[in-house]
């Protein structure tokens, strides 16, 4: 997870995007496709708990593919899967939550008040750490030239 977000820098604006890896994607497809394959070696509600899994895993593939970037930030606010573009006002905190399951990668959460916003790092493509620092300094406009 070293990916760097994009920030721009090749346009000189303090633009910030956070995507999850294609090679993320590649495989929870190739999980997907291998769990479909294995179901038809197992009887008929290990078939349809196996059909469940695969095509759950093949849909995540599909969005982490098709729904680029995951999280977009600039100085004026940021947009936010689900919740659409908002300035920085509604934003009341960012948080990283870690915990000891599945690895521990951690997830940034996002309080809008209202509602929070949680990405797990996966979605990302970085560290929920660098990501909130980054994310802070545009916050309060003190962006630094590298992230």
């Amino acid at each position: 997870m070293a990916a760097a977000p994009d920030d721009g820098s090749d346009d000189g604006s303090d633009d910030v995007r956070y995507a999850t890896s294609p090679w993320v994607s590649v495989g929870l497809a190739a999980a997907a496709i291998a769990l479909a394959l294995m179901g038809w070696t197992t009887d008929a509600p290990g078939r349809l708990l196996s059909g469940i899994a695969a095509a759950g895993l093949a849909a995540e593939a599909g969005r982490t593919l098709i729904r680029r970037p995951t999280l977009q930030a600039d100085p004026q606010g940021v947009t936010l899967p689900g919740a659409g573009a908002r300035p920085w006002v509604e934003v009341q905190a960012l948080r990283v939550i870690r915990t000891g399951r599945l690895g521990g990668g951690g997830a940034l959460e996002v309080d809008l008040g209202e509602r929070v916003i949680v990405i797990p790092a996966y979605r990302l493509g970085t560290d929920p750490d660098s990501a909130r620092a980054t994310l802070e300094q545009l916050r309060s406009g003190r962006r630094s030239a590298a992230p």
